[in-house]
């Protein structure tokens, strides 16, 4: 973990990523030529994905990539080995000029990136504590959902493709009374 000021910023290389990643670019720009308009967020230009709800709706999309965030939460964050599911993912397409403005994720606990493509100058993340970090393809980053950050604009001629998550109170709640029953 690296300490970002007072919070934590958790970070992990995926093995296989290479592999992974290519079967990510299908789906997502496979989801992309179905919804071509996406949704706007935080994002200026750009696509973003419609949101999928992993916990409540087990959608089949991008999960390999769940699977890993999901693992990586439970061990470096909650800690005590019980599997928490991600509760939301989605994934983003910056062209040339795209960018994301600062922002939170308001009624999360951890939010976080995995990095899918990432050409150089093509947006760094940067948190508004003045701390950035240069994407790498492979890298998933995972930090309080309180804290503000942003992209920058991908100043290449290639696409910047990434998926966000979120793992919000109200899921984790549910996950940890439901493993509570199971036990009982």
């Amino acid at each position: 973990m690296d300490k970002l000021f007072s919070n934590g910023l958790y970070k992990l290389k995926v093995s296989d990523y290479k592999s992974l990643n290519k079967k990510l670019i299908s789906e997502i720009y496979s989801m992309r030529e179905k919804n071509k308009n996406g949704l706007i967020k935080s994002n200026f230009g750009g696509w973003h994905s419609k949101d999928i709800y992993v916990y409540q709706d087990s959608d089949v999309r991008l999960q390999d990539i769940s699977k890993i965030i999901s693992n990586f939460y439970s061990e470096k964050i909650y800690e005590n080995k019980k599997n928490i599911i991600v509760s939301m993912l989605w994934a983003n397409i910056n062209n040339k000029g795209d960018y994301n403005i600062s922002h939170t994720h308001p009624h999360s606990h951890y939010s976080g990136v995995y990095y899918v493509r990432t050409p150089k100058n093509s947006g760094n993340l940067y948190f508004d504590e003045s701390y950035e970090i240069i994407p790498e393809e492979g890298m998933l980053y995972m930090w309080e959902s309180h804290l503000e950050h942003g992209v920058n604009k991908n100043k290449t001629n290639k696409d910047r493709v990434s998926i966000s998550f979120n793992f919000n109170f109200n899921d984790l709640k549910k996950q940890l009374k439901e493993q509570e029953w199971q036990i009982n």
